[in-house]
């Protein structure tokens, strides 16, 4: 089904950090301070209440593009109820799940009777659209006197331990919900559990999918669906990993620009150049704290060099300058960013370097390199992008060098090295030994990601 588009106008950081506190949230026993500390620590300074807001108003968008984009559920529904108090009087929340353990429905309701177990059923052929081949439940009779109204044909299955499948089910609510320490109404009770269940859906490892390789890739399929829920996938699903495009940002870049009062150096150009690849919520963050930034530092306008600081505290995070390196290792840091600025400026048809720092920023970041494209690419021969990879193994090649030995601050180098060497031999068909072809087959699977599928 198609995917409803989530806005995020309006608000002052990227969307995808917004999708990231929600996902939190709902992926992992935390509560909102928890997530606060959590962004903190990343250098992101947003209030819990922030983050509910964010929860309240995305969370329920996202999750609901997941839940229509979920593959076709099993032909076994284990049907069971719980007890749940919200707001102090006691509800009921009935739960259906597939043998898979998917969970399918969740309703909360004041009774536990025909009606409420007829609810759930009706609920569940109109969301599916067929009825299963055999419902499971426990002895409570509301479940046969409802099925004998809905689907008499169908095949029903009572006993006290056949439905343990679904009791299970409850187990992470329920450890969630002493985190929560209670709900304060039924609606929200009933919005998160929806939340709950479908974000827990979507990154749960199924059973039949327990090696450790298939666990990786459901894990990269997961956080594809995420993206592609939350409407930013957008951003990163080319095919082309080499570079993020130079898109044409100035004239939304002009509309953030009006409410700054900017110095006569700033041109709207060089911003754009300095920026490519991102969205309006990007640029719209980027006017934001360049604006900070010269209410710091007392200025009375934006200059130049706010939006160059803002744009890298937004790539490479903050400074942290209370991680102190020995000389050993500023010197190791020092001749490995040297190595990507010499290779790069060697090299033809590589995007000219920008600046060279070795301040640590962000969480495992000692250094940086930032290069700036002078012009909008979309195509780049196999040439380029063999210069593209050895500008990103030139700081690894500077250790040998100079030191003799290697040290892991390129592992984030080579993990780019290798999405372009795969992406050029199984996607693009410039490998001379294995020929024009496409290694990478179309998958049954909805979820695109940038590793081979090997399933079935």
């Amino acid at each position: 089904m198609q995917t409803s588009v989530i806005i995020f106008k309006r608000h002052r950081f990227p969307p995808q950090l917004i999708a990231h506190a929600v996902w939190l949230y709902l992926r992992f026993n935390l509560s909102l301070r928890e997530v606060e500390e959590m962004l903190l620590e990343r250098g992101i300074d947003v209030s819990y209440e922030t983050v509910r807001r964010w929860i309240a108003k995305f969370g329920p968008q996202i999750t609901r593009n997941l839940r229509r984009r979920q593959a076709r559920p099993g032909d076994i529904w284990y049907l069971d109820e719980v007890v749940v108090k919200c707001a102090g009087e006691k509800f009921w929340l009935w739960r259906a799940v597939d043998q898979h353990g998917s969970v399918l429905e969740e309703i909360l309701q004041k009774r536990r009777d025909k009606r409420a177990a007829k609810r759930l059923l009706v609920a569940l052929m109109k969301r599916y659209g067929f009825a299963p081949k055999r419902i499971i439940t426990d002895k409570l009779r509301s479940y046969g006197a409802a099925k004998a109204e809905v689907a008499p044909g169908l095949d029903h299955w009572s006993h006290k331990g056949l439905n343990n499948r679904a009791e299970n089910s409850h187990l992470p609510f329920r450890k969630r919900e002493r985190t929560m320490q209670g709900h304060r109404s039924p609606g929200a009770l009933q919005r998160f559990v929806s939340m709950h269940s479908a974000t827990r859906n979507c990154f749960s490892v199924p059973s039949r999918r327990r090696a450790a390789h298939t666990i990786r890739y459901h894990r990269l399929e997961a956080f594809d669906a995420w993206k592609i829920a939350a409407c930013f996938a957008s951003i990163s699903t080319s095919p082309w990993p080499f570079r993020p495009e130079k898109l044409n940002v100035t004239t939304p870049l002009n509309v953030h620009l009006k409410k700054a009062k900017l110095a006569p150096d700033v041109e709207p150009e060089k911003i754009a150049a300095l920026s490519p690849g991102f969205t309006g919520a990007d640029l719209a963050n980027l006017v934001n704290e360049a604006t900070l930034l010269a209410t710091r530092r007392n200025a009375g306008a934006v200059t130049m060099e706010d939006f160059n600081n803002a744009v890298e505290r937004i790539v490479a995070r903050l400074e942290k300058r209370n991680r102190l390196l020995n000389p050993k290792e500023r010197e190791i840091v020092a001749y490995h960013e040297m190595g990507h600025a010499l290779v790069a400026m060697a090299l033809p048809g590589v995007d000219p370097v920008h600046k060279v720092s070795i301040i640590p920023r962000g969480i495992g970041a000692l250094g940086y390199t930032i290069q700036r494209p002078t012009e909008d690419r979309f195509l780049m021969t196999l040439e380029e992008l063999e210069n593209k990879m050895a500008v990103l193994l030139g700081g690894r090649a500077a250790e040998k060098i100079v030191f003799g030995h290697l040290s892991p601050g390129a592992a984030d180098d080579l993990a780019k090295v290798t999405d372009i060497a795969r992406a050029i031999v199984t996607r693009c068909g410039m490998s001379e030994r294995l020929g024009h072809i496409a290694l990478e087959k179309d998958r049954r699977l909805f979820l695109a990601t940038d590793q081979p599928y090997y399933g079935p």
